[in-house]
């Protein structure tokens, strides 16, 4: 009935890099052993898919024509959604 939909942003993201041993060349980066720190916080949402489910068609009709006929239709409509927040880090050498 309704397809899946989903968005994940990220609106923040740090990365900072220590020569432990080495130099840092402007215009080509470091070279050496170094240490990263990074870090990044977004967020993830969606909505879907959504479904119907649990349809009952009933009714009833009769002969007599003092009574009259009945129908209906039930059922309910599925739709989840969610949201979090996606913190990130990491370290490495």
């Amino acid at each position: 009935m309704l397809p899946e939909k989903k968005v994940e942003n990220t609106f923040f993201h740090k990365s900072v890099e220590f020569p432990i041993w080495g130099i840092s060349i402007p215009m080509l980066g470091s070279v050496g052993i170094i240490a990263f720190i990074e870090g990044s916080l977004g967020y993830r949402a969606g909505v879907g898919a959504g479904v119907m489910r649990n349809i009952v068609l009933s009714g009833s009709y009769s002969t007599d024509p003092s009574v009259q006929p009945t129908f209906a239709i039930t059922g309910e409509i599925f739709i989840p959604a969610f949201t979090l927040p996606v913190p990130r880090t990491g370290a490495w050498e």
